[in-house]
C-alpha cells in the first residue's frame, strides 16, 4: 500500500475521500445532504451491521419525508408556467403533484422502517439461535471508547447535526446506546406504531 509522506500528497487524499461524502449514486440526495452521514457514524463508533442499517434506514429523509420531492416537482411547475397561460389548471396539476409526492415520500419512508424491523427481528433470531452474550443495562459506549483511546462520535451529535424527529431520535438512541434484546424489541414495537401513524396520514 502506498504510504504518502507530504503533507501535500496527504491534503489531496483527504480532498479525494472527503468528495466521496458530496456524491451519491442513484437519483435522491437523501444521504449527500445529511450534515453527518450514517456510515460516517456507524464506521467511527464500530457500529455491527443491524445497528448500521437501521441506523441508515432510519435517519435519511427527515421530517415527513417529502421534502426533497416536493422541492423538485416544484421547480418542474413553475418551468411549466412558463409555457401554460391557463393558471387554474397549472394550480390545479400543482396540488396533484404535490399531493402524489407527499404520499410516493410516506410509502418510502414506510418501506425503510419495515426493513428496519426486519433487521432487528434478524439480529433476535441470531441473537436466540446462537445464544449471544445479551447486554444488560445501559452501556456508556463513549466512555468505553475513551477508555480504549478509540474514536467516537456522540449520539446527540448525530441526531443534532442531521436534525432527526423525536422518534428517530429514540430509535437511534435505543439501539446505539442501549443494545439490549428489550431495547430492540422495544425499537421494534415503536417503529410499527410509527408506521401505523403514517399509513393513517397517508390515507387523509
Amino acid at each position: 500500500m502506498k504510504s504518502y509522506n507530504t503533507a501535500t500528497e496527504s491534503a489531496m487524499l483527504l480532498k479525494r475521500l472527503d468528495a466521496a461524502f458530496h456524491r451519491q449514486v442513484g437519483n435522491s440526495d437523501c444521504y449527500k445532504l445529511m450534515k453527518l452521514q450514517p456510515i460516517e457514524f456507524c464506521l467511527v463508533n464500530e457500529l455491527n451491521a443491524v445497528q448500521s442499517l437501521v441506523i441508515e434506514y432510519v435517519a435519511r429523509m427527515k421530517n415527513d419525508g417529502s421534502e426533497l420531492s416536493f422541492n423538485r416537482m416544484k421547480k418542474e411547475l413553475e418551468g411549466d408556467m412558463k409555457f401554460v397561460s391557463d393558471e387554474t389548471k397549472i394550480k390545479g396539476d400543482f396540488e396533484k403533484r404535490r399531493r402524489e409526492s407527499v404520499v410516493n415520500a410516506l410509502k418510502w419512508k414506510i418501506n425503510d422502517y419495515e426493513k428496519s424491523i426486519h433487521c432487528l427481528e434478524l439480529w433476535l433470531a441470531v441473537s436466540s439461535k446462537y445464544a449471544l452474550s445479551k447486554h444488560k443495562g445501559n452501556i456508556d459506549y463513549v466512555e468505553v471508547r475513551k477508555r480504549e483511546k478509540k474514536p467516537f462520535i456522540k449520539v446527540n451529535a448525530f441526531i443534532s447535526k442531521n436534525k432527526l424527529g423525536v422518534f428517530q431520535s429514540e430509535v437511534v438512541h435505543l439501539i446505539v446506546d442501549f443494545p439490549s434484546e428489550h431495547n430492540f424489541r422495544l425499537a421494534i414495537k415503536r417503529l410499527k406504531d410509527e408506521i401505523g401513524r403514517l399509513s393513517g396520514a397517508g390515507k387523509d
